[in-house]
């Protein structure tokens, strides 16, 4: 009966401790950049991975018009094209937060400015935001 029972605790620990793994919410927009294997190992071996790139889904861009003073000024800025603005993928367009730099970009065929945040400020956001802890 001992080992029945230890048995039964043992199974419900396991059944637990996966539950939690399974409850890390990733953004369906990581699985469009990486394939779902890639995202598997990500959430077993390196889970600050998808929680940083859920953070820059959730606070790490913003998109703003361009003011009559800062059409010259963004003129030459490397265009990204964005076909659905209900479903920004910055991954997909190959974007990268860089370290101590913000990133800004002209939308294609808009009046429109991508800035993409550093590193830094995400981290920071993300810090600030620990009560958000992407479970589903």
């Amino acid at each position: 009966m001992k080992h029945l029972l230890l048995l039964v605790l043992m199974s419900f620990g396991f059944m637990f401790s996966n539950a939690q793994s399974n409850e890390i919410f990733v953004n369906p927009l990581i699985f469009e950049f990486y394939p779902e294997t890639k995202v598997e190992i990500m959430l077993k071996e390196n889970l600050e991975e998808i929680i940083f790139w859920n953070a820059i889904y959730d606070f790490g861009y913003e998109i703003k018009s361009i003011s009559k003073s800062e059409k010259e000024l963004v003129k030459n800025y490397q265009e990204v094209e964005i076909k659905d603005f209900n479903k920004i993928n910055i991954l997909g367009m190959n974007l990268f937060p860089m370290k101590g730099k913000n990133q800004s970009f002209k939308i294609k065929d808009t009046n429109k400015l991508l800035t993409l945040f550093s590193e830094e400020i995400i981290r920071k956001r993300l810090t600030e935001n620990q009560n958000q802890n992407y479970k589903k």
